[in-house]
């Protein structure tokens, strides 16, 4: 699942270097020299969302990539017996499995 888009901003909006009309000729030409409050924020929140996004990709490789993945450390556990409170779900068992390196 990767983010990214573009966003459309309306021109009475500052943004840094870009021209600001406001749908007026007396701006005509104006650029503005800093960003509005609100294209800081969303520039804040797009970061913050790439980073949750690299974090929730680390753990989900974790989870099932790899010979000592988790799904299958669990699978092994309970091939050994030991009985677990909730049952994997299967499509991840699967996942897991296609994934496993050979050995």
């Amino acid at each position: 699942m990767a983010i990214s888009g573009t966003i459309a901003i309306k021109d009475n909006i500052n943004v840094k270097d870009q021209h600001v009309t406001c749908s007026s000729n007396i701006l005509q030409g104006y650029i503005s020299p800093y960003n509005a409050t609100v294209i800081d924020n969303l520039e804040k929140v797009g970061t913050h969302l790439e980073r949750a996004q690299s974090s929730y990709t680390d753990s989900y490789r974790q989870l099932n990539k790899g010979n000592d993945n988790l799904v299958l450390q669990a699978t092994k556990l309970k091939n050994l017996g030991i009985k677990n409170k909730k049952e994997l779900n299967q499509s991840i068992v699967n996942d897991a499995e296609i994934h496993k390196l050979t050995e």
